[in-house]
C-alpha cells in the first residue's frame, strides 16, 4: 500500500505547512524587532533602553499568562468530560 507521504492529501497540505512555519516565524521576529525599536526610538538612550528589556519580557509574561491559564484549564477540568475516539483512553490514562 501507499504510505502516507504518497497520499494525495498529504502532496497538497505538505508543501503550504513549510511555508506557513516560515512566514508565521518570519512575520514574528519582524514584530518584536519593530517593537523594541520602537521602545528604543523612545527611551534615546541605549543603556536606558537596556535596563527595561527585564521589563520587556515581564511585559510579554503577563501578556501571554491568561491564554495559558485557559488552556491548561480546559486541559485539566474541560477535555476530560468531552472526548471519546479510539485514542481517548491513551488521553485520560496520560492526564490523570
Amino acid at each position: 500500500g501507499k504510505g502516507v507521504t504518497q497520499t494525495w492529501w498529504f502532496q497538497i497540505v505538505d508543501p503550504g505547512a513549510f511555508l506557513a512555519v516560515d512566514v508565521f516565524l518570519w512575520l514574528g521576529g519582524f514584530l518584536v524587532a519593530y517593537s523594541l525599536l520602537r521602545r528604543l526610538d523612545k527611551v534615546r538612550r541605549v543603556s536606558s533602553f537596556a535596563l527595561s528589556i527585564p521589563l520587556i519580557y515581564i511585559d510579554r509574561y503577563l501578556r501571554l499568562l491568561p491564554a495559558l491559564l485557559v488552556v491548561l484549564g480546559f486541559y485539566w477540568a474541560i477535555l476530560p468530560n468531552i472526548g471519546s475516539g479510539p485514542m481517548w483512553p491513551y488521553v485520560q490514562s496520560t492526564t490523570e
